[in-house]
């Protein structure tokens, strides 16, 4: 390729920069999975094709892996080794970086078994963006005269779609009247109260979910509570009961949540 040619590439290569020599590129592979997983970061630059690979164990920790390219890249497609990999498990975002700086974002978003992230044609979502992976979770049980309290895990976000739990009450006779509440571990969010009371000697089910009225009560012994939509729980932020007149021996099954779950980088 001679000079004239190589100057009239419609994309940015070393020779056009002044400070070409000595100039190190690196591709900076930031990531977060909730699953091990694979990403793997292929593409070309003008010297030819280039692969690069960085495994996550899965743990809720953020990590980041520079590794040399020869020139700044051309195209470049980042996807998931592993098919089974379901959307909201991984988070990437690929930076350029040259001499150890980051000088831009080239994508950023989540990987799954269909979904990959490219560059030239620029992808640039947030954690939060789209919808994350769908998970029920069984929560702590708290013993005899005790609330629920269900904290949202480090490095995650939780948007709520549903819960639901039992409370067995003592013979004590007076009347229950139990609240959701939600916390940011200080301050007091979101309270609502559910649709029923409840008396001595019974055992009743409470559910809250999405929805758009609150339904009534009925015989059945159920008590219902309307979330608000899109309702998206940080990391720490607590899910907890606040019940009127609990007794020692008045006692909640575990929570079942059903929630999607967002990588919080």
């Amino acid at each position: 390729m001679d000079e004239v040619e190589k100057y009239s590439l419609p994309f940015l290569t070393r020779p056009m920069l002044e400070f070409e020599h000595g100039t190190i590129f690196e591709l900076e592979i930031e990531s977060m999975a909730s699953e091990p997983i694979t990403i793997v970061v292929s593409g070309i630059t003008r010297e030819g094709p280039f692969s690069l690979n960085f495994t996550h164990d899965g743990m809720p920790d953020q990590y980041s892996s520079p590794q040399r390219v020869s020139d700044i890249p051309i195209f470049l497609t980042v996807h998931g080794a592993n098919t089974n990999t379901q959307r909201g498990e991984c988070f990437v975002r690929i930076f350029l970086r040259m001499n150890s700086n980051r000088v831009m974002t080239m994508c950023q978003g989540y990987i799954d078994g269909l979904t990959s992230l490219g560059w030239p044609a620029i992808q640039s979502e947030s954690e939060l963006s789209g919808h994350g992976k769908l998970k029920v979770i069984t929560g702590t049980n708290p013993a005899a005269g005790a609330e629920i309290s269900q904290t949202v895990p480090f490095s995650r976000a939780w948007k709520i779609k549903a819960i639901n739990f039992g409370l067995t009450t003592d013979a004590t006779a007076v009347t229950r009247l139990v609240r959701l509440i939600v916390t940011d571990g200080t301050n007091t969010i979101y309270v609502l109260a559910f649709s029923k009371t409840q008396t001595a000697s019974a055992t009743q089910s409470y559910y809250a979910t999405e929805v758009g009225t609150i339904q009534t009560a009925t015989a059945g012994g159920k008590g219902f509570a309307g979330l608000p939509l899109d309702l998206i729980l940080p990391e720490g932020y607590k899910i907890l009961t606040g019940t009127g007149s609990l007794q020692a021996g008045d006692d909640f099954t575990a929570p079942i949540l059903t929630v999607e779950e967002f990588l919080a980088i």
